[in-house]
């Protein structure tokens, strides 16, 4: 590296392999620096970079105006970022090389929504998943009109309103058995809650699986392998609520890719030892 008096005072650049720049009034020129010499990443890092590969493919399997939204996002993150900060919080999937690259992915018990309405609460009541969202004596059918819900629900449950939407995803884990490889399908249905709506539910409600009712509540009409979620959403202004909900998982096949065989299979190792150092 040589130091140089100016000749004139922007004398800056890239030269052939030699770089020019300013410093302190001075002209430093130096060789170009053409390779990255940071130092390799450790098994942890690359654990982690696996771990994110089944969460990128995961947000590009969401309808674009139906992606997972956090309302309580860190100044300059995007929904997208929290996605991911929230995911790697879940159960950890490890795809190989091949797997992320070819677009697989495996459904997760990963947080879809973050926000400040009160979540809706989920169990399994031995037919499918129901929420606890109570409609009373109602009983829906796809002949049910829109208007009809929404008053039972917003009669029926103190933290809804009239104008507050139901988004429900419906989260299909498929397997591409010509290449080996697991897939995701996703579905999402938007209820509005509009006293006035005198459409049938299953001609406003495409995909309505997530509007039967069982039970006195709300519930999914079947079970799925894979997961699904409902979440309330409110328009304040410019501001979109949200409650914090996860997807209800039922997924057999998280298991043969969770675990340490399937870490060692996605590092490309044959020896235990790099599971031992994280």
């Amino acid at each position: 590296m040589s130091i140089l008096q100016p000749i004139y005072p922007k004398m800056r650049g890239r030269a052939g392999e030699v770089t020019t720049y300013v410093r302190n009034g001075l002209v430093v020129v130096r060789t170009r620096h053409s390779t990255f010499s940071g130092a390799p990443r450790s098994h942890r890092q690359k654990e982690t970079c696996i771990r994110m590969h089944n969460l990128v493919n995961m947000w590009g399997c969401f309808p674009r105006g139906f992606r997972p939204g956090f309302e309580n996002r860190r100044t300059g993150q995007t929904d997208y970022g929290a996605f991911l900060s929230h995911g790697m919080q879940a159960m950890p999937v490890y795809l190989t090389h091949w797997q992320a690259i070819n677009k697989g992915c495996l459904v997760s018990p990963v947080m879809v929504s973050e926000g400040t309405l009160p979540a809706i609460a989920v169990h399994h009541d031995g037919i499918a998943p129901a929420t606890d969202i109570a409609v009373g004596a109602l009983a829906v059918d796809g002949d049910t009109e829109v208007c009809t819900l929404a008053t039972a629900i917003v009669r029926c449950n103190r933290y809804f309103s009239y104008g507050d939407g139901v988004l429900f995803y419906w989260v299909e884990q498929l397997f591409d058995r010509s290449l080996v490889l697991p897939r995701v399908a996703v579905r999402c249905s938007f209820l509005e809650l509009d006293a006035s709506d005198e459409r049938p539910l299953r001609r406003a409600v495409p995909h309505s699986e997530g509007f039967a009712v069982r039970g006195g509540v709300l519930a999914a009409g079947s079970e799925v392998v894979g997961g699904m979620a409902w979440v309330h959403l409110r328009r304040v202004k410019e501001k979109l609520l949200r409650s914090t909900q996860r997807l209800e998982c039922n997924n057999p096949q998280l298991d043969s890719y969770s675990g340490e065989e399937a870490l060692l299979a996605a590092l490309g190792q044959n020896n235990k030892q790099i599971i031992d150092r994280l």
